[in-house]
């Protein structure tokens, strides 16, 4: 078990005086930096945390030691990042998990090889791409095309509201 922090995330070079390129980590009692640092190499605009794993998204090229773009899963404790590489073909500037769910917006026209334009929906405990269900009534959905009525033009933004979660773009 990690123990409690605070993890801005952002464009910064510095946190607290510390070096700390986008991302870190603070105590939230104290304010001091915690060690825990994936050092990423460009801006981070979104960060989402499961049990074991901070899912990190933004406009940067490597993170966590390893080469990932605008989005990665990064481990809780080392920082490292995980094997997941999805590939998205812009930023990512929204992440939600949620009821096992990974949910990610962004400007993205694809993920993991697959259209995903400007949002996704992954299984938190392995990653694995799901299906987005345009019935389901957690989900509020904006529709742009008759030929994929769940489809959005960019997913700036996920607001968990009144037991549903809206995408905003």
């Amino acid at each position: 078990m990690t123990a409690p922090r605070v993890q801005p995330g952002g464009s910064f070079g510095t946190l607290g005086g510390v070096t700390r390129n986008s991302i870190g980590a603070l105590n939230p009692v104290t304010g001091a930096v915690r060690a825990w640092y994936p050092a990423s190499e460009g801006a981070v605009s979104a960060l989402a945390t499961s049990a074991s794993t901070v899912v990190v998204g933004g406009s940067f090229r490597n993170i966590g030691l390893h080469s990932r773009t605008f989005l990665a899963a990064v481990d809780k404790v080392t920082g490292v990042a995980r094997a997941w590489d999805p590939h998205p073909g812009d930023s990512v500037s929204a992440l939600k998990v949620a009821d096992g769910q990974v949910f990610v917006g962004g400007a993205f026209p694809s993920l993991t090889g697959e259209a995903r334009r400007g949002f996704s929906v992954y299984d938190e405990s392995d990653l694995a791409a799901l299906d987005p269900q345009p019935d389901d009534p957690t989900l509020v959905w904006t529709q742009h095309t008759a030929a994929a009525p769940w489809s959005v033009r960019y997913g700036h933004s996920l607001l968990d509201y009144d037991g549903k979660l809206w995408l905003i773009g």
